[in-house]
């Protein structure tokens, strides 16, 4: 029930100022599923370029979104609203701290590639199937996750089936 108000709550102020995140993982995904209560998320992924995030930081408070407060270093920033509880939101700039970095595939290079979409109604940003299947993979083999959700791998089951239904099959090379 939380998750059509994501477009509402999120989605649409940032898009009303000029800011359309890039969307990824869940909440990219839910809407490919069979029933969007099919995909479960813990938070909603957001992209912003470095210069564009902290615009969307102070646009989301000024719509009552609040900062989740972090004991560490991290890549991300944590954001909390009431009309989604339970559900708060990530704003990364980037995939990982660069001590932590276990891989080559970056934030930019999905800013890169991203194209325009429809997320919960709202327009938005998404990937091409190819480097969302990239982006899932770096996401869910990194050290601290190393595939442990089995819905990581139905994700990637997900983005190829979607795609070759389309009629706009895979180019794995």
């Amino acid at each position: 029930l939380v998750l059509p108000r994501i477009g509402a709550e999120l989605l649409a102020p940032l898009s009303a100022a000029g800011l359309q995140p890039l969307v990824w993982k869940g909440a990219s995904l839910a809407a490919r599923y069979p029933a969007a209560g099919d995909r479960p998320m813990d938070d909603v992924d957001l992209l912003f370029s470095v210069e564009q995030r902290p615009a969307a930081i102070r646009l989301l408070e000024q719509h009552g979104w609040r900062l989740i407060p972090q004991d560490r270093e991290h890549y991300d920033v944590a954001m909390t609203h009431p009309a989604l509880p339970g559900l708060p939101v990530e704003l990364h700039e980037a995939l990982d701290l660069p001590s932590q970095r276990a891989f080559r595939f970056s934030a930019a290079d999905m800013w890169r590639t991203r194209t325009p979409t429809t997320v919960f109604g709202q327009p938005a940003f998404g990937l091409p199937a190819e480097t969302e299947l990239v982006a899932l993979v770096t996401h869910a083999a990194k050290p601290f996750h190393t595939f442990d959700r089995l819905i990581w791998s139905v994700d990637l089951a997900v983005v190829i089936h979607c795609a070759e239904r389309a009629g706009q099959p895979l180019d794995w090379d």
